[in-house]
């Protein structure tokens, strides 16, 4: 399988951070902008940077937002040159009435637009000779099929019909761009590489008291940062951490910051909470203070389209231990064959994982965490942007 590339993209070394271009004037976008409603998901997080960014470029175009709801409010400001749109259904209904007659188009709902963008794997019908471009953040739904919520399964199964329709598909990183083609049957000429960036307060990150005392948070402790659900693994790290703590009764806790997602990924709880403790979903700023306060930031997921809390942890210099799969490694790069704060395991090889945690509570934190952070730099949500931008005006042109 070639590797693809986005168009127009430097190699890998420098995969995120696609230098500038003059992007003509365009007519309006409408997005998919569902899911900045609460609570975020990681593909809030992509929705949100890239309408920002794409309003701070040069020459930007207009935005259009629908929202696949009757509830058409946002909980984020909206940025220079967007709007929402006038006319707004429910998924429910607009799904089975897309799949079934082609209809309405989206202009109907938003009016006039010259390009749809799919951001969340819905591909909405649109006017003869109006693009789609449709983003594919990962296909759980293919290879870890139990691990999906099951009243996304219907939706999901439209992913891939949707995928060779649209003129442009996203992908979040070049792991996923070569499961795209391999599993949807998409052209590799279809395929857009814009790996996902970092927000730069990431890099900015202290280890503040306040976060520690207002959630009373002990000195030492390693974080896990995600959604609760199977896909994440967290059952297999919270034993992993009571074994690590049978061969040392003085590790440090596990703590985990993320909303519930679906599935019982405990039953009334983790079994010790003395040892694990869930954190609930953080606000930015807590999230980011109590990731670089970690002893360690651990991401376990046996599945994922790109590695964002291995590169948000990364920026604020905090070693990590991550499953060893295609979007992790695409993440770290070189930094797991060096001595530089970066370790990846087998998913589920709960001794190995055991031994990693007690290894990193007895190491100090890396000596040149600048090499973490030098590395997540190549990340960037307006690298990002500038090439959706670019292939906006490739297909609109």
């Amino acid at each position: 399988m070639p590797v693809i590339r986005a168009r127009g993209m430097d190699p890998p070394s420098d995969c995120c951070d696609v230098h500038g271009y003059a992007t003509p004037t365009m007519v309006t976008i409408a997005l998919d902008a569902t899911p900045l409603r609460k609570p975020r998901s990681g593909v809030g997080r992509y929705v949100h940077e890239l309408t920002q960014h794409i309003s701070a470029s040069e020459d930007a175009p207009g935005q259009v937002w629908l929202a696949l709801s009757r509830q058409a409010r946002f909980p984020v400001a909206l940025p220079p040159g967007a709007r929402v749109a006038p006319r707004n259904l429910p998924a429910r209904l607009l799904l089975p009435m897309w799949s079934l007659t082609g209809r309405p188009t989206v202009d109907r709902l938003t009016g006039p637009v010259g390009l749809f963008h799919g951001t969340n794997y819905i591909l909405a019908p649109t006017r003869a000779g109006v693009p789609r471009v449709l983003t594919v953040h990962d296909l759980t739904f293919r290879r870890f099929p139990e691990t999906v919520a099951p009243q996304m399964r219907q939706v999901l199964a439209r992913v891939p019909a949707a995928a060779r329709a649209a003129d442009a598909v996203i992908a979040v990183s070049h792991a996923m761009a070569e499961e795209i083609a391999a599993e949807l049957r998409v052209p590799a000429e279809r395929i857009v590489v814009a790996p996902n960036g970092v927000d730069d307060d990431w890099f900015d990150a202290a280890r503040a008291d306040d976060a520690r005392r207002d959630l009373g948070l002990p000195q030492r402790y390693f974080v896990a940062v995600g959604t609760l659900e199977p896909r994440k693994n967290l059952r297999m790290l919270a034993r992993a951490h009571a074994q690590a703590s049978r061969a040392d009764p003085g590790l440090p806790p596990l703590l985990i910051a993320g909303a519930h997602g679906w599935g019982e990924v405990w039953s009334g709880g983790p079994p010790d909470p003395d040892r694990v403790r869930l954190l609930g979903r953080l606000p930015d700023a807590r999230l980011q203070a109590v990731v670089a306060g970690a002893v360690a930031s651990c991401s376990a997921s046996r599945y994922e389209g790109f590695g964002l809390p291995v590169l948000e942890a990364m920026a604020t210099g905090t070693p990590v231990l991550a499953s060893d799969i295609a979007a992790h490694r695409e993440v770290v790069g070189d930094l797991a064959e060096a001595d530089s704060g970066v370790l990846l395991l087998p998913p589920d090889d709960e001794q190995a994982w055991a031994d990693a945690l007690v290894r990193a509570a007895s190491m100090r934190r890396p000596l040149l965490p600048s090499q973490l952070r030098q590395r997540a730099r190549q990340f960037s949500w307006a690298g990002s942007a500038r090439v959706h931008l670019r292939t906006y005006r490739d297909l609109m042109s």
